[in-house]
């Protein structure tokens, strides 16, 4: 009885697997789509400058105008429209951008050459959160006896991975809230309940076997978007794989979807199973609530459990033999 209680809980996580692939991909592409990484970046670097998004002579519009960040922004057509700042800023196109506004601030066409002219850049700043952080810097450079460019851009760079580290907490939550959402939109709408999938597995030992063989055959990367395609490419990829997700999926041909109201649903559920037990519309919103919950760890997480639920099921199997 234990292996086919094994083999009912891998054939669950093989669903598991697959929908939170699934659930991952739309995440992706409504990502792109509304430039959410791009607006957070703006919003925290607003905050990390201290600067209000109105001013035309912010630093942080100029920063986003500058030669080092443009490039940066997002090729995909959809997204451009929407919001054409940049989903990510490395630390040396940031710090470069500040020195480069900076060094343009005074007004003078010649830029500094040593760390005496460009301190005097800094204090010609109208006064400002940026410019009493830089004067910070200077005032530590100077006391350690490491005055220079070299080591005020150094120290611009420290500064901004450190507040990074933040945005992307922020950026997981945010992505926490979305995941959440969406697996709520595909389990309901699919109507994937996770109590029926269990008996329907108990009942169903070819079923489990179909399940347990792609559980093996499955390949960590198998569903992975090609990280250095972007834009519009990146899309198209991650449409091509939702497809292939999907078609997998139903090639298993499980009892889940909506059969014209909840009633003839739950009818379809029972002749499904060979052996129904007592159904309600509770139980109903029990199964896809446990369903919903699972999908938001993420498909990495599934994979790996998968793959230790195989070796588990391996060891049994030799021990029997032996």
């Amino acid at each position: 009885m234990f292996p086919a209680v094994l083999e009912v809980v891998i054939s669950l996580v093989v669903v598991y697997f697959l929908m939170s692939t699934l659930v991952s991909f739309c995440n992706e592409f409504i990502a792109m789509v509304v430039n959410s990484r791009g607006k957070i970046l703006h919003k925290s670097l607003q905050n990390l400058l201290d600067e209000n998004k109105n001013d035309e002579d912010s630093f942080i519009n100029k920063i986003y105008s500058s030669k080092f960040v443009t490039h940066l922004a997002s090729k995909f057509r959809v997204a451009s429209k929407v919001n054409k700042k940049p989903s990510y800023i490395g630390t040396e196109n940031f710090t470069s951008a500040l020195i480069d506004e900076i060094q343009k601030g005074s007004g003078k066409k010649s830029y500094a050459r040593d760390f005496d002219e460009l301190k005097k850049k800094i204090e010609a700043l109208k006064d400002s959160f940026i410019k009493t952080k830089l004067q910070e810097i200077i005032t530590e450079l100077e006391e350690t006896q490491q005055a220079s460019i070299t080591a005020i851009k150094k120290k611009i760079s420290e500064w901004y991975d450190s507040y990074m580290i933040t945005v992307t907490e922020v950026y997981k939550n945010y992505v926490r809230f979305w995941i959440f959402g969406i697996s709520i939109f595909i389990t309901f709408t699919m109507n994937i309940d996770t109590l029926v999938l269990i008996e329907y597995f108990y009942e169903d030992k070819e079923k489990r076997e179909v399940m347990v063989s792609f559980a093996e055959n499955v390949g960590k990367d198998d569903y992975k978007i090609n990280d250095s395609l972007t834009g519009d490419e990146r899309v198209e990829e991650i449409k091509k794989l939702k497809k292939v997700v999907v078609d997998d999926f139903n090639a298993f041909d499980l009892p889940y979807g909506w059969k014209n109201g909840m009633s003839n649903t739950l009818e379809y559920e029972r002749n499904a199973l060979k052996n129904p037990s007592k159904d309600s519309v509770f139980k109903k919103i029990i199964g896809l609530l446990l369903t919903t919950i699972s999908l938001t760890l993420g498909a990495p997480f599934w994979y790996q459990l998968m793959v230790n639920l195989l070796a588990l099921k391996k060891s049994i199997t030799e021990k029997k033999v032996t």
